[in-house]
């Protein structure tokens, strides 16, 4: 077989059978792990250690992450329910002190914070879920599945 070169001459290749095996996995084949542990013995123990050390990590790492979102959701409805509760009061301060318009606005925008908090995410949900269905759906709406002769 003539292979060129880098100066556009050819020369000849020797026809070598090379063979590669691709695989996918954190591990060495059985054949050779035992190679492994020949020349080095307790590999395959170690390397298991390791593994499980890493595992017992990345969960824990998920539970403090986890816990962390949880915080962080606690406070920020707190603080949410406490600038609601402020506008609430400023309204009813403002109505009192016969700024009706003013009050009336704080009470308005404390309200649509309400309906922003506590009605819109269901409505997003629920028509995320129906375009969701309506895209992952195999029978168009409306239709019901042909069944073919014989069946």
């Amino acid at each position: 077989m003539l292979d060129p070169d880098a100066t556009g001459g050819a020369r000849r290749v020797t026809g070598e059978v090379m063979t590669f095996t691709l695989r996918s996995s954190p591990y060495p084949t059985p054949e050779d792990l035992a190679a492994y542990e020949r020349i080095h013995p307790g590999f395959t123990d170690r390397m298991l250690t390791l593994t499980e050390r890493e595992t017992d990590h990345r969960i824990s790492q998920e539970h403090l992450q986890t816990r962390a979102t949880i915080r962080l959701a606690g406070r920020g409805q707190f603080m949410a329910f406490t600038v609601v509760m402020i506008l609430v009061g400023g309204g009813i301060a403002g109505v009192l002190t016969g700024h009706s318009l003013v009050g009336f606005a704080g009470i308005l925008v404390a309200a649509a914070t309400l309906v922003g908090a506590f009605v819109a995410p269901d409505i997003f949900a629920r028509r995320r879920q129906r375009r969701d269905e309506r895209e992952h759906s195999d029978i168009p709406s409306g239709q019901a599945p042909e069944l073919e002769a014989g069946e």
